[in-house]
């Protein structure tokens, strides 16, 4: 494969106000703004990553968390090789919600163990700056992990904490995600079926192969 390759969508979720926004802003832009506005439906920004000799063309797209556009959280959830679920460290809520609203979301929206799938907690230079902020335990993200994988059988899935602030961690989560995009189509699983060439926009259907 040439090193022009590939292209392909990731969804980032969870509630509002979580980070998801400015994870993504750090990621592309290498900028953070304590002051985000709350996304409206959902944007789009795009960065190239090279695994190896191949460059794979990151389609990130930006979701809402609030309720009331959950209709279109899952309309461009459809199609996603990688959807990354945020969860803010120091609200518990946002943490409670990851399978019963957002790993839901992912089984019904784009199917579990047909896309690759990360667990993000954000905001983690608030619990370095006040650790009795910190909302959710190792113990709690261990049985999280274990229940998630219950769901998702031997697929892989990837955990992170993150501070968009601080700049740790983010790029780890989709230098993984395209890492692990790389290593499927090597592979020839069903995640990397229906991928477009860089600049192309992928076919859009439910599921993820």
């Amino acid at each position: 494969m040439d090193a022009s390759s590939a292209g392909f969508k990731v969804v980032t979720l969870g509630e509002g106000g979580v980070g998801k926004t400015s994870l993504i802003m750090r990621y592309v832009y290498d900028v953070f703004s304590g002051t985000q506005q709350t996304t409206i439906g959902s944007s789009f920004v795009e960065r190239d990553v090279l695994v190896g000799d191949t460059k794979y063309k990151l389609r990130l797209w930006d979701t809402a968390g609030q309720e009331r556009f959950d209709a279109l959280t899952g309309f461009y959830a459809r199609g996603a090789r990688a959807v990354v679920i945020c969860y803010d460290v120091t609200d518990r809520d946002t943490f409670d919600k990851v399978i019963p609203r957002w790993v839901k979301k992912v089984e019904d929206d784009v199917k579990l163990g047909q896309c690759h799938v990360c667990i993000v907690g954000t905001k983690a230079d608030l619990v370095r700056d006040d650790p009795s902020r910190a909302k959710v335990s190792r113990q709690d993200i261990a049985t999280l992990e274990q229940d998630i994988r219950a769901l998702c059988g031997n697929h892989p899935i990837d955990f992170f904490e993150t501070s968009a602030k601080d700049n740790l961690g983010v790029a780890a989560i989709f230098d993984t995600v395209a890492r692990r995009f790389h290593e499927a189509e090597q592979h020839g699983d069903a995640v990397t079926h229906g991928i477009a060439p860089s600049g192309a926009t992928p076919k859009e259907k439910n599921g993820c192969c």
